[in-house]
């Protein structure tokens, strides 16, 4: 039996539908396995705060009566934002593929600078040709962004999405980029915006340089973790359908050698990296930075969390921080990209200085030189 036409049904009984013909999960659940014995996590306690961070944990409203509050809150928000996240990548995609439709495609950024109050009929057009022919195109973007669009809740219907990217990308626009304060602006917005997959290729540049230096230093023999390494799977921004569907920072660190061999693990919260970390050769599994940790403690001699915790703000940022350090040898390394002075804070006051400060150069976007960081933390 073929569905009817998306266009004549109502989204509920739409997904209804597919729900009775559609039998596969809409992702692999990824567990641990037999070859991912680290993959334990347990919810992160404030009895996981060393003394040392105890008042600056509490003027940021951590304490023992309430972090169990603030793990719920945490949470709650972070489902809302995967959401968010999701409504993005559907958005990006029904835009610019060329896969299930022979509409033009529509640039996401020309169209957020100009206001659209509404959905726009060419935007309607792809979005009911996603909805009624996506499911016909054998291709692997294609089928997950399907099924995100599938899997947020009814009220995330198109005009949702929709509003919700253009409203971002608003805000993230031209008029942002000429405020004095940009980088405080921009701050801010990532620290509440969706969470998605975003990676591209330039992101190995500042990992690049971090095998550079560790090549240079010692380090303690052990696992290495990669948190949150992405999925190119849509980009408001030169996208194509040939993309290839990979993280970036996943690939090269396969090709260092030792690392596979001393064992790599892989934590994120996105269903479709999870699902995508399941057909690579590394331990991947589910693990929320800022509410949890890995069971077992000083397991890891190197931590990369690039792009990531710049989306926390302070007081989730010291929370991850915290959990993460707990996992880390002495003498092991976390390097990440934040480059606020709250992590060089968190880290000395966690035991884990700051050991390397620099910028990495991106390349240029039109006139302007794209820079980023690179910042290295040793534990004491």
């Amino acid at each position: 039996m073929m569905p009817i036409p998306a266009s004549t049904l109502t989204r509920r009984s739409w997904l209804a539908q597919w729900a009775a013909i559609f039998v596969e999960p809409c992702f692999a659940q990824t567990g641990p396995s037999q070859r991912c014995p680290s993959a334990a996590v347990r919810d992160l306690g404030f009895s996981d705060f060393p003394a040392q961070v105890h008042e600056v944990a509490a003027q940021l409203g951590l304490t023992a009566a309430t972090f169990p509050h603030y793990r719920d809150t945490q949470r709650r928000r972070l489902a809302e934002r995967i959401r968010e996240g999701s409504a993005e990548h559907v958005t990006y995609y029904v835009l610019q593929s060329r896969r299930f439709t022979p509409l033009e495609p529509i640039d996401p950024v020309r169209l957020a600078a100009s206001g659209p109050t509404e959905m726009p009929a060419p935007v309607r057009a792809r979005f009911a040709d996603f909805q009624e022919r996506s499911a016909g195109v054998a291709d692997e973007r294609c089928r997950l962004v399907r099924r995100l669009f599938l899997s947020l809740p009814e009220a995330w219907t198109s005009d949702a999405c929709f509003r919700h990217t253009m409203q971002f990308l608003a805000r993230k626009g031209p008029q942002a980029a000429q405020r004095p304060d940009r980088r405080e602006v921009l701050d801010q917005l990532y620290q509440q915006r969706g969470l998605s997959s975003d990676t591209a290729p330039e992101q190995t540049l500042v990992l690049d340089e971090a095998l550079r230096w560790i090549e240079r230093s010692k380090v303690p023999a052990g696992r290495t973790l990669l948190v949150g390494p992405g999925l190119d799977l849509t980009r408001r921004e030169d996208f194509s359908d040939a993309t290839p569907l990979t993280a970036y920072q996943l690939d090269r660190l396969l090709a260092v050698p030792g690392i596979v061999e001393a064992g790599l693990d892989c934590a994120d919260i996105r269903p479709e990296v999870l699902a995508h970390l399941a057909t690579r050769p590394v331990c991947g599994f589910e693990m929320d930075i800022t509410t949890q940790c890995t069971a077992t403690a000083g397991q890891y001699g190197l931590m990369i969390a690039t792009n990531l915790l710049l989306y926390f703000e302070e007081a989730a940022l010291l929370a991850a921080m915290t959990g993460l350090v707990r996992s880390l040898k002495p003498g092991g390394l976390l390097i990440h990209n934040d480059a606020r002075f709250a992590a060089k804070v968190f880290g000395e006051l966690l035991g884990c200085p700051v050991e390397q400060f620099q910028p990495i150069s991106l390349g240029r976007r039109g006139a302007v030189e794209q820079v980023d960081r690179l910042i290295i933390h040793r534990k004491a």
